[in-house]
């Protein structure tokens, strides 16, 4: 039977070569895995970065829902749509006449008077 004897093809310096290439190599890979940006940190970036989108999904969703119902109300029930356009479009009738009140400005406080 043959046998392969590896440290007899390259001798000594040949294995403490191939040690300390094979060494840099895990180095190399640790560092790539564990350390840079791309490795876990990354991933762990990435994660985040997934459950933030579905949250904003399943919000656009709710909106989209809300907003499906609003426009079959709107095609369903004509006085939901007339009190709506009076609230947000300030529309009257042609027999009516708009009031508007302003809010007054805030004054600004005098100068406030010495204490003794």
């Amino acid at each position: 039977m043959l046998r392969f004897d590896w440290h007899h093809v390259v001798g000594r310096w040949g294995t403490l070569i191939l040690v300390l290439f094979l060494a840099g190599v895990d180095l190399l890979l640790f560092r790539a895995v564990f350390i840079s940006s791309k490795g876990l940190a990354g991933y762990r970036n990435k994660q985040e970065q997934v459950a933030s989108l579905q949250r904003r999904v399943m919000d656009l969703r709710k909106e989209t829902q809300h907003l499906y119902l609003q426009t079959q109300r709107f095609k369903e029930d004509p006085v939901y749509a007339e009190r709506f356009l009076r609230m947000n479009l300030d529309l009257i009738r042609d027999n009516e006449i708009l009031i508007q009140f302003t809010p007054p400005k805030p004054t600004a406080p005098g100068p406030a008077a010495p204490t003794r």
